[in-house]
């Protein structure tokens, strides 16, 4: 389908007499779910705290899902995501290794270099709330090398890391009662696996 600027251009060089009608193609808006916090809603409608009691209260439990136990990381993955800018997939957050990361102070930050993002290669400006969870990372595995990943660092295939933390936080969702929210509609929330290996 040719745009309605070449068909313009073509008018204007006299290719065509008349740019002919096109018709709007209606679209269907499908909004990102996101989940509310302080200020923006009361603290007892904080979801984003929810998120972090709960993850905390499955991780000291010591709840199983699918074999395997949740841990701090998962708490310590959700504190990076909300503050990074990087989209949960195994291309970006899965894909990260120490060497992506560069701390920053003055303001103190993290510059996050995805490689091969949704839009190529970018780097990421975290927010300050970035830092304490990276560096918890970095005091856990203090001999990690540069090319060792940041998060599930032993699964050598991100793609099972990103399902194992996709498991995690579905469940997560169910125990917070998180998993389906009504706001003006039904929305389902979750993360999601997209594809690689």
């Amino acid at each position: 389908m040719l745009s309605t600027t070449l068909l313009k251009v073509a008018r204007d060089d006299g290719l065509i007499d008349v740019v002919p009608a096109t018709p709007r193609i209606r679209q269907k808006d499908n909004p990102r779910t996101y989940f509310q916090f302080e200020p923006l809603v009361s603290k007892d409608k904080d979801e984003y705290e929810r998120l972090k009691a709960g993850t905390k209260r499955l991780a000291a439990e010591g709840n199983v899902v699918r074999g395997v136990t949740v841990t701090e990381e998962l708490y310590v993955l959700i504190l990076f995501c909300f503050h990074s800018f990087v989209h949960p997939t195994t291309t970006e957050l899965y894909a990260l290794k120490h060497n992506d990361i560069a701390l920053q102070t003055n303001p103190k930050r993290l510059l996050v270099t995805v490689r091969n993002g949704k839009t190529g290669l970018r780097i990421a400006n975290a927010m300050s709330g970035a830092v304490a969870p990276y560096q918890r990372r970095r005091q856990r595995y203090p001999n990690a090398s540069g090319e060792d990943y940041i998060f599930l660092s032993h699964y050598p295939n991100r793609g099972t890391a990103a399902r194992v933390f996709a498991r995690q936080f579905n469940a997560l969702l169910e125990e917070t009662g998180m998993k389906m929210e009504v706001y003006r509609v039904k929305v389902k929330v979750s993360f999601k696996y997209e594809g690689g290996s």
